[in-house]
């Protein structure tokens, strides 16, 4: 960049030299903006988040409410697609996994939560198929697990337990919790025993951030937000189905 030709590119392009003089049409002396070390520090974070990879835990509701209409299909028919087309926009040094929960005693899993995959980088090797083609293959058969009520307490800690332990320090740790109900299962935490469970599983060390998504106004916004809250995370609401696809973006472009 010192040197005569690569000044040159810089000049051309309206960019000043490594001495910060300006070119023959440059507006002169510029004014430096004073930033205070918490603006620089909040930037500075920004930027981190935005560089490094993603590493995130999708836990998706397959409780017997998912199959409620929601205009050509059903809750669960958008959620996939919506989550299918997010894949395209994670690059494949991002690491996903997914769980599917409902409850034990009457849903199709046989547990509160089933992993359906470890949580890995979308271009490994997994016994001949990408990760990403096992995430996309997943999304295509879950309509098949809807059934049940929702273990949202119980399985909410237990993923975000997991995160923690799992936690990649290269990596933005996340777990993205979509659900379209409330809790429903008589035999879990409360949700103050949840909320104090999370606060306790907070370490500084290995920050992860639960994202929710509540689906229609079916879901109990205040609880989501509660969660999302003890972790420093975000909540987000698709009001109606309809909205499912565009708050999933949003839940993305939050570094979910």
């Amino acid at each position: 960049m010192t040197e005569e030709s690569g000044q040159a590119v810089l000049a051309a392009a309206h960019f000043r030299g490594p001495d910060g003089a300006p070119g023959e049409q440059g507006v002169g002396k510029v004014q430096p903006i004073q930033v205070g070390a918490k603006d620089a520090a909040e930037l500075l974070q920004r930027w981190v988040t935005l560089a490094l990879p993603m590493r995130s835990l999708a836990v998706v509701d397959v409780s017997g409410s998912m199959d409620f209409p929601a205009g050509q299909t059903t809750r669960m028919g958008l959620t996939t697609q919506a989550a299918t087309a997010g894949l395209s926009l994670f690059q494949d040094n991002a690491a996903i996994g997914l769980w599917a929960f409902s409850q034990a005693d009457d849903g199709l899993l046989g547990a509160d939560y089933r992993q359906l995959q470890p949580t890995r980088r979308l271009d490994e090797d997994a016994g001949g198929a990408t990760q990403r083609e096992l995430l996309a293959a997943e999304f295509d058969t879950m309509d098949e697990l809807v059934g049940g009520g929702t273990s949202l307490y119980d399985t909410t800690l237990a993923a975000y337990e997991s995160a923690v332990e799992s936690y990649d320090p290269t990596a933005v740790n996340s777990v993205l919790l979509l659900t379209d109900g409330a809790n429903d299962d008589p035999d879990s935490l409360t949700q103050q025993e949840l909320i104090a469970g999370l606060r306790k599983a907070v370490d500084p060390e290995r920050p992860v951030r639960i994202i929710t998504l509540g689906i229609t106004n079916d879901a109990d916004a205040d609880a989501l937000e509660a969660i999302s809250e003890a972790t420093g995370g975000q909540s987000y609401l698709a009001r109606s189905p309809n909205d499912i696809g565009k708050v999933f973006a949003d839940a993305i472009a939050a570094r979910i």
